[in-house]
């Protein structure tokens, strides 16, 4: 074979090789926005995945799959792909949105409130930027230039859910809510599946003492997504608070009567009980579950955690002892709350012998540098403490607890302008945390 035709045939290959991968690549594509559209985000995780296999800079892929990390409630991994997305196209707009929606989500208002200035100069008139300033403008107090600037946006787009749901949070801020609610009411004709508009329409009908048209909503949301748990939870509470236990009983135990094996709503009918301190209850419907399934690790820890709580503590160590005899995943677990339950006890010794054999065998298991973190933060080791807790909050970044450990870390390191952006995160996302607060200004003196 001459070069010549050595150098077409290895083209042809190449060639065809690139067909098809670009078909395979357009077969995941389709597959993850069918498994989107079905509301199968784990399945258009996976389809979005192999696209990013064959092509990492794939955006239509990386938004895709950005949408579905938040659908799955992976927050830092959409936030990563929205980044990313920009990266590769600084002028696209719909992500520098999302991302902006999130970092407002985030208690990070002056950056999204810079994305949306960014859509906005590169499009005067980009509804969803609009929407994002608005938002930020809000978050900033400005309620009225807030208002001004969603009432063009809708008046630009009446069908944006972004912008409907803006509109009519500003409008109540305002003091005009009953322009809030008409404007819901008229949104959810031409949107009648928006998960949304019945959650806000509902929250609205509740704080009128409209409770039939509260209901009405809430089982409409249940109606729409059947498998959400979320929602039965909504309606639950909804019937605690309007003095109607026996149809808030009813939500759980008809879900269990369809699925006994429905760990969720055994979850949720012991929690009913504990909140009700139907103790006896309580405990003894997770034990006719686990009797039933006694590999439902699940429903165990959920008893020995009930045992803890009503001072039961014997027996919960040993049941996290039996635990230890399981598989990796049981037995870590099993060692993590055996740990804290000896650190509660001031068995620091035992405790830490137990987050030694975790970290030996996963050094990076956030639950054991969480405790261990706040083991040396109790013996004023603030060099051993920062690391472990500066890896659980970047694990955990919206944990307060957590944030304001690494914080107290830092102050008695000395770092106290580390400890002061720490607890500037805490009081943006609990302005009623006053203790926080108080700390806060003794360091900014």
């Amino acid at each position: 074979m001459n070069v010549k035709v050595l150098f077409l045939t290895v083209l042809f290959c190449f060639l065809a090789a690139c067909d098809g991968m670009e078909e395979r690549k357009q077969k995941y594509l389709s597959m993850a926005q069918e498994s989107f559209d079905k509301k199968n985000y784990e399945k258009a995780s996976v389809d979005y995945k192999n696209v990013l296999k064959i092509d990492p800079k794939d955006v239509d892929a990386l938004l895709g799959f950005a949408a579905t990390l938040e659908k799955l409630k992976d927050y830092r991994g959409a936030v990563s792909r929205y980044r990313a997305v920009i990266e590769l196209d600084p002028t696209n707009n719909q992500a520098k949105n999302k991302l902006g929606q999130m970092l407002l989500l985030a208690n990070q208002v002056d950056q999204a409130f810079d994305l949306a200035e960014e859509v906005l100069a590169a499009d005067p008139q980009n509804v969803g930027g609009m929407t994002l300033k608005a938002a930020g403008l809000g978050r900033k107090g400005q309620f009225q230039e807030a208002l001004n600037l969603i009432e063009q946006a809708y008046k630009l787009n009446s069908s944006d859910l972004d912008a409907i749901i803006m509109y009519s949070a500003l409008l109540k801020a305002n003091d005009r809510a009953d322009e809030a609610l008409a404007l819901l009411e008229k949104s959810i004709q031409a949107i009648p599946d928006s998960v949304s508009l019945h959650s806000l329409l509902a929250q609205y009908y509740a704080e009128r003492n409209q409770l039939l048209l509260a209901e009405k909503q809430l089982k409409k949301l249940i109606e729409i997504e059947p498998e959400e748990i979320q929602f039965k939870r909504q309606l639950v509470v909804f019937y605690e608070r309007t003095d109607r236990p026996e149809d808030a009983e009813r939500v759980f135990s008809d879900m269990i009567a369809s699925h006994p094996d429905n760990t969720d709503a055994v979850v949720g009918l012991h929690e009913l009980y504990v909140s009700r301190n139907h103790l006896d209850k309580a405990e003894a419907l997770l034990k006719q579950h686990i009797a039933n399934d006694k590999e439902n690790f699940d429903l165990q820890f959920i008893l020995a955690s009930f045992y803890v709580k009503t001072d039961r503590v014997d027996e919960a160590e040993t049941m996290y002892r039996s635990f230890l005899e399981e598989n990796d995943k049981v037995a870590t677990k099993a060692k993590n709350r055996l740990a804290y339950l000896k650190a509660e006890q001031n068995d620091i010794a035992q405790a830490d012998k137990l987050i030694a054999e975790v970290l030996e065998q996963q050094p990076g298991n956030i639950e054991a540098l969480t405790l261990r973190g706040k083991l040396y933060l109790q013996k004023e080791d603030a060099v051993n403490a920062i690391p472990d807790l500066r890896a659980a909050v970047n694990a955990n970044p919206e944990n307060i607890e957590i944030i304001k450990m690494l914080a107290q870390a830092h102050i008695l390191n000395g770092e106290n302008e580390l400890a002061t952006e720490l607890l500037k995160n805490v009081v943006r996302m609990n302005q009623k945390d006053v203790a926080s607060r108080m700390q806060l200004v003794e360091l900014l003196l």
